[in-house]
């Protein structure tokens, strides 16, 4: 090959991948976690944030909040697909709110699973780790891997790669359009397929009960995220309340009855209260008909939740 033709194909490949990554950054302009970001940049002084992941994107109805309440004003921050690492990053840009009281909806053991974050699981609205503040989201995600900081810090200044599932999710959606021609609709709501977050409850209650014995008996510390949430928190001089989301009476039964999950409860308690936390359980909150799926509430359900945590509040003051 003559090198002047070896030097149009690199320029060819070059024009390619620009382009390439012009249009992914021009598609990701409106993804969800910068439409949040907005939202949230954009609301009128919060009294009370709302930070977690879907359950309570799903489950806090900011309308009802201030129908219930309407000296105070709730602000709902919580993103879907996330993890404590991302709530971080959003409730440490919330400058606009601050001062206002923390509500920090979780499920199961999240409250204690270990931080992971790599290129498999760092995608969607997990990405925005990589352009929102990427360096906290290293010192969560790399703390003492100076090779996957280096890879994070690389990969956040090539759009196509940061959000490589934009492309992937329009695609999806196009697929599984095509898969149900001629066959039932199956059932969804915002976040997706209602029978696909089946697959994101624990499917064994006795491994559960198992790894909710070893977080006591090990004495596991909190989530590194979810402690500096509450430090955040306890720095700005204000109240932070970590919720047991509501769940169904099934998952109930199945995860939430046993002397395990007793314990692990009681457990966690105590480590948010020495961080100046408050724990609360609102896991019976909603009955089995708010329910739009296995874990989020239904827009009935979301009002519930909604009346009830405003009730708890004021009684709270």
């Amino acid at each position: 090959m003559r090198p002047r033709h070896l030097l149009v194909q690199i320029v060819v490949t070059l024009v390619v991948l620009v382009g390439a990554n012009g249009g992914v950054a021009l598609l990701a302009r409106n993804s969800v976690p910068r439409q949040l970001l907005r939202h949230c940049a954009l609301a009128e002084p919060a009294t009370d944030l709302f930070l977690g992941n879907s359950t309570m994107a799903a489950g806090f109805d900011e309308a009802e909040f201030t129908a219930a309440s309407p000296d105070r004003r709730g602000v709902n921050a919580a993103l879907g697909a996330t993890s404590p690492v991302e709530h971080y990053l959003i409730y440490s840009r919330q400058v606009r709110h601050r001062g206002a009281t923390i509500h920090y909806g979780f499920l199961d053991t999240q409250l204690t699973d270990p931080t992971s974050g790599d290129w498999g699981t760092l995608v969607g609205n997990r990405a925005m780790a990589y352009y929102v503040d990427p360096e906290t989201a290293i010192r969560f995600y790399a703390p003492d891997d100076p090779v996957r900081a280096w890879e994070m810090r690389l990969v956040r200044r090539v759009p196509a790669f940061v959000e490589r599932q934009t492309i992937w999710a329009k695609v999806e959606r196009v697929r599984r359009t095509l898969s149900e021609v001629g066959l039932p609709k199956k059932d969804t709501n915002r976040f997706g397929r209602a029978e696909d977050f089946a697959l994101l409850e624990p499917t064994d209650p006795t491994e559960f009960a198992q790894r909710c014995r070893r977080v006591v008996d090990d004495r596991v510390p909190l989530n590194g995220a979810v402690a500096a949430i509450l430090q955040l928190a306890a720095e700005q001089g204000v109240r932070a309340v970590v919720i047991e989301m509501p769940m169904t009476q099934e998952h109930r039964r199945r995860f939430y009855s046993t002397p395990e999950w007793a314990a692990y409860r009681q457990y966690v308690t105590a480590l948010i209260h020495d961080a100046g936390g408050v724990y609360l359980d609102a896991s019976d909150w909603v009955g089995t008909e708010g329910f739009a799926d296995h874990l989020h509430l239904n827009a009935d359900g979301a009002k519930v939740f909604t009346r009830r945590i405003a009730a708890w509040s004021r009684f709270r003051r």
